[in-house]
């Protein structure tokens, strides 16, 4: 089976890695710590950016009636939604013209250690900047409903049958479950 240039870089990124860890453990240990406070930030902030539904939840009756969505709190929300989905496709496509250039330096014939490490930190910088602006948006949407309704959200999320059967732009799988039906009986 042939890997796939994304796995062939990252590999190669590894190999490359490895140095800059021994490196880097030898480092001050400031920015040691500084480094790996930064990386769980950036962990918990993606980790809480899922625990929200995707896409327009709001408009599904499950989640709309059960949080008691009102008509103005759905316009708030789509608005908040549509800017954060414009600043994520920005990221997105710099982050993989980012992944392109780490790509090209580390695939010359005559590796570049120094273009290979500077590269590098530009895509860890996009992907804590596409992490922050998940979180940004997941905490807009805690400040819009507040702590209770926000909870209530997280919790009717874990127990929505439709996480499995819902994918956005396609039906349920499953004709017994349908995406804004909400938890179905055994």
């Amino acid at each position: 089976m042939r890997n796939s240039p994304l796995v062939v870089a990252l590999g190669a990124v590894m190999l490359l890695a490895l140095p800059l860890v021994s490196r880097a453990q030898q480092a001050p240990p400031g920015k040691w710590i500084h480094r790996t406070l930064a990386n769980a930030a950036a962990d918990e902030a993606a980790r809480r950016a899922k625990e929200i539904p995707p896409g327009r939840w709001w408009h599904l009756p499950y989640f709309a009636d059960q949080l008691n969505i009102t008509d103005q709190e759905k316009t708030r929300l789509d608005n908040l939604f549509d800017y954060n989905r414009n600043k994520l496709a920005q990221i997105k496509i710099q982050l993989e013209t980012e992944r392109a250039e780490l790509v090209s330096v580390i695939d010359r014939q005559h590796l570049d250690e120094t273009a290979a490490i500077s590269r590098m930190k530009k895509l860890e910088n996009s992907r804590t900047l596409l992490a922050a602006t998940r979180f940004t948006y997941s905490l807009q949407v805690r400040k819009l409903l507040g702590y209770d309704r926000f909870e209530h959200l997280k919790s009717l999320f874990r127990n929505w049958h439709g996480l499995q059967e819902y994918s956005p732009g396609k039906e349920a799988k499953n004709p017994s479950v349908s995406a804004a039906s909400g938890p179905q009986p055994p």
